[in-house]
């Protein structure tokens, strides 16, 4: 019986692997967004751009006896997280002119454009591994500094509070639209299988979040992190296509997140766990103080006028 076959004779099972993938992807989104509270929105960004959601996924499609599904479906993600990282480029240089939900729109769809070509494109695992790589690197570099092009708006921005969402109703809408990925991704072939499990379900939350919140220079500083965690998650799909047929879905798994581990050290040896308020205060600079005394900076919302 074919992979297809198998998974329509035992629906159940997709059933209950989709509620647990939406419950664990609640709980990371929520986590990432603390994270973000605690050290500082390059480090959630970061932990946006690593496979929170695609590891899972790779290790369920191994687990059901069709380890060369699997391997494939990693190599479109590593094609597809290159492409996704489109989509914080884009997201960076439109948020100085248009509101978050435009810039989020627009830079979804045209990164899930790219997704889509890259994906397409016929490449062996290392061919696939260099070109991602060098994508990442090169939209890294074009990425706006966090203060580029950012004005002081002439609205006192105690004016214009934020839209008022809680992190868990921010984390359970995240969560739904990955279970409904996870579900219909079941029933389609390897390449749109990597292109969806690598959709920047958290990036986005992240990117929107802090815009909404902080401003530009904080949405940017999360945007570039995450292009640095798709160069993670890219080398952990590498990884785990590489020794998954010969080590094992243990061995591949664990050889895949200690490369990871390795890259964020690497990444982040001095900056990672910062704390996010000694940080802005040295990188920013502060247009007044609202009541509780921290620093605002430019096109920044009032932070007591936030239920984050």
């Amino acid at each position: 019986m074919d992979w297809f076959q198998s998974l329509r004779a035992d629906p159940g099972s997709i059933g209950a692997l989709t509620v647990v993938k939406t419950a664990i992807t609640v709980m990371c989104v929520a986590a990432v967004l603390w994270i973000g509270r605690q050290f500082g929105d390059r480090a959630s960004g970061i932990l946006a751009g690593l496979p929170v959601v695609t590891a899972p996924t790779l290790m369920w499609l191994a687990t059901r006896d069709v380890p060369d599904f699997a391997i494939r479906a990693a190599v479109n993600v590593m094609s597809a997280t290159a492409a996704y990282a489109f989509f914080a480029l884009l997201y960076a240089h439109l948020c100085t002119k248009l509101r978050a939900v435009t810039c989020l729109a627009v830079a979804l769809a045209v990164s899930l454009l790219v997704a889509a070509l890259f994906v397409s494109i016929p490449a062996s695992r290392m061919q696939t591994l260099i070109v991602a790589l060098i994508v990442c690197a090169a939209i890294r570099w074009f990425m706006p500094e966090p203060m580029q092009g950012v004005r002081t708006p002439s609205v006192p921005a105690a004016a214009k509070p934020p839209l008022q969402i809680p992190i868990w109703a921010v984390a359970m809408n995240a969560g739904l639209v990955c279970g409904g990925i996870i579900y219909f991704s079941a029933y389609l072939p390897a390449h749109w299988v990597g292109m969806l499990a690598s959709v920047p379900i958290i990036g986005a939350t992240i990117a929107i979040s802090a815009h909404q919140r902080l401003g530009v220079p904080q949405a940017r500083r999360g945007l570039i992190g995450y292009v640095e965690g798709c160069g993670v998650k890219i080398l952990f799909c590498f990884v785990f296509a590489e020794t998954l047929r010969a080590q094992g879905l243990a061995l591949a798994t664990l050889y895949a997140i200690v490369a990871c581990a390795v890259m964020v050290m690497l990444l982040n040896t001095r900056t990672f766990f910062r704390r996010a308020n000694a940080n802005d205060d040295r990188r920013y600079p502060s247009v007044g103080s609202p009541a509780g005394g921290y620093p605002r900076m430019a096109n920044a919302p009032t932070p007591s006028t936030t239920s984050w």
